[in-house]
Order: C-alpha cells, then sequence, then structure tokens
C-alpha cells in the first residue's frame, strides 16, 4: 500500500478578507475532492487573507498512482484556480 501527499503553498491574489478566501477554498476542496478521489484540508496560513496552505492525500495498492493522480490535481489547480503557488511537495510513503 502506497500513501501519496501533497502539500501546496500559494498566495491568493484579488483577495481582500477571510470571507472571500474561505469561499475560494471551499470551492478548491470540494472540486479536488470529487473529481480525483482525494482526501483534502487546509492544513496552514489559516487566518491570513493573502495566503493558504492545502493537504493532499491518497492510496494505492499501486505504487505509481498516488504520485500520478497528486501530479494531476497539482496541475488541475493551476489551470482552474487563480492562485500562485509559492510552494510544493509530494511524498509518497
Amino acid at each position: 500500500m502506497t500513501i501519496g501527499l501533497l502539500r501546496i503553498e500559494f498566495i491568493i491574489p484579488a483577495i481582500g478578507s477571510l470571507k472571500e478566501k474561505r469561499s475560494l477554498i471551499r470551492k478548491l476542496k470540494n472540486r479536488v475532492r470529487n473529481d480525483f478521489n482525494v482526501s483534502v484540508a487546509e492544513i496552514g496560513n489559516l487566518n491570513n487573507f493573502g495566503k493558504g496552505m492545502i493537504g493532499f492525500t491518497t492510496l494505492s495498492k499501486d505504487g505509481n498512482v498516488p504520485q500520478k493522480v497528486l501530479n494531476r490535481v497539482e496541475e488541475y489547480i493551476d489551470k482552474h484556480f487563480n492562485i500562485i503557488v509559492t510552494d510544493r511537495l509530494i511524498e509518497t510513503f
């Protein structure tokens, strides 16, 4: 069994309040969770409306699948959401 972890830190341009940030992150989490069947949680920068950090996890019996899924998640976020990724980490266990 292989577990994959993706952590993305990002800046959110043109967001002026925590309410707007939480709305964007809720939408991002729901879309990614539904489209890729991964677990998602906001894990950092909770009260900073200009920055965010989200973690994604998945697991599979096939050792290569989590890495591929998490790469697709990252590509999807880059394509569909107006955020600037400042740091990313993908690990498999």
